[in-house]
């Protein structure tokens, strides 16, 4: 009986000698190789010809059915690296790789690096994940080690690398509510007063006056402080990132980098308020002097006011993103303030927004949030309070409504 039109032959494998072996196999073609040109073929063996028959079905099936993956042993290890390097390095911002860098690093390779890519398991997938969350993770981070597990193995997906995500038959735990730290009014005040006598005061006092986050206020430069109209605009933010990836060099290099914040929300234009105004026309008058006594000449003074940074160190130079922090501790202790970081201004700005009624949406658009969503996630403790002043405001309205209002509408009727 003829042989079906495509269906391979089936054929029981010889020794150099031409002895029958206890091995049968068929050659499937799977086409041209793109770089060589070669024919490519892939070899099914079995002990017995039926066998290598179920085998060689069942991998036409998977041929037609577009779910055959072609054999290799690639670890997921090898696979997170190559990812790393020619899918993420030069596509994300260097902060961002930093971070998934240090996650492949730090967390994914360790405890799933050995393991054959193909052979990956979800089960293995959410052990490591539970594993993770009792060791003392957050569900934050937990959730962020998926986020970047689960976009390698997608890729790995659309390389016929594997034939699905087992990422996405885990289960993640649940959202933590993240701790807010606001500072009170009265807190307020007291971190204000101890900011008098600081040659730094204005920074934190615009952190209070713009809801700015540290990198950006450090990446801020003369170009984007409008004093006449008194706007400035967020278009990059600062940041110590890590540059040396090298897995085999030991020291561990880090740079300043200056960039576009993370998204398109993220620029955006904050108005300023006339006492923050004066105080930035004064901290730019201290900087001309300082600059002075650096030993510059008018021209290097004239370009760092066109472009160069607000912020400068007793150098001239940037401020450290570490040093600024400290600087804040060291201020909230002076003024007994416990338990607040230097985040801790932002949510205040952003808190004490809300509290006097301005809308939302226009917290969020100042904030830079990319949905209204975050807004209300992120200030959630404000929101029954202007609920219940909101429906005040409505009962004054029937409260205050004149006695015979209902008699001129029923004689109207």
């Amino acid at each position: 009986m003829a042989r079906r039109k495509g269906i391979p032959s089936i054929r029981q494998r010889k020794d150099r000698n031409g002895k029958k072996l206890d091995c049968w196999e068929a050659l499937i073609t799977l086409g041209r190789d793109p770089g060589t040109g070669k024919v490519k073929r892939l070899a099914v063996y079995g002990k017995t010809q039926q066998e290598c028959k179920d085998k060689l079905i069942e991998t036409l099936q998977s041929i037609k059915n577009q779910t055959f993956v072609e054999p290799h042993k690639i670890t997921v290890e090898g696979w997170l690296d190559t990812w790393l390097k020619e899918y993420k390095k030069d596509n994300i911002r260097p902060t961002t790789y930093s971070s998934y860098e240090y996650i492949v690093r730090v967390h994914i390779k360790p405890n799933l690096g050995k393991a054959y890519l193909k052979e990956l398991k979800p089960e293995q997938v959410q052990r490591f994940y539970n594993e993770r969350k009792a060791s003392g993770l957050s569900s934050r981070t937990v959730r962020y080690i998926h986020t970047v597990l689960h976009e390698a193995l997608e890729q790995a997906v659309k390389n016929n690398l594997i034939v699905r995500n087992v990422c996405k038959s885990t289960t993640l735990p649940k959202q933590e509510k993240r701790e807010m730290r606001v500072l009170s009014v009265e807190e307020q005040n007291r971190f204000m007063d101890a900011l008098s006598a600081n040659k730094m005061g204005i920074a934190f006092k615009l952190f209070l006056a713009s809801g700015m986050r540290r990198g950006e206020l450090l990446g801020l430069n003369w170009k984007n402080v409008d004093l006449k109209e008194g706007v400035i605009r967020v278009t990059r933010s600062l940041s110590r990132t890590k540059v040396n990836f090298d897995n085999e060099s030991k020291e561990n290099k880090t740079a300043i980098l200056i960039q576009k914040p993370k998204t398109k929300k993220g620029e955006r234009t904050i108005p300023l308020f006339s006492s923050i105004i004066s105080d930035l026309k004064e901290h730019k008058a201290a900087e001309k002097e300082k600059f002075i006594n650096l030993g510059w000449d008018d021209i290097k003074i004239k370009q760092h006011f066109k472009d160069g940074l607000v912020f400068t160190n007793e150098l001239g130079v940037h401020i450290e993103p570490r040093n600024l922090t400290r600087k804040f501790y060291s201020l909230v202790k002076a003024a007994g303030i416990p338990k607040a970081n230097l985040h801790s201004l932002r949510h205040s700005f952003a808190t004490r927004l809300l509290e006097m009624g301005v809308s939302p949406k226009v917290v969020q658009e100042i904030l830079g949030h990319s949905t209204i969503t975050l807004t209300l996630d992120t200030y959630s403790h404000v929101m029954p309070e202007l609920k219940k002043d909101a429906v005040d405001k409505l009962g004054g309205l029937f409260e205050n409504k004149p006695a015979n209002a209902k008699q001129k509408t029923n004689s109207a009727t």
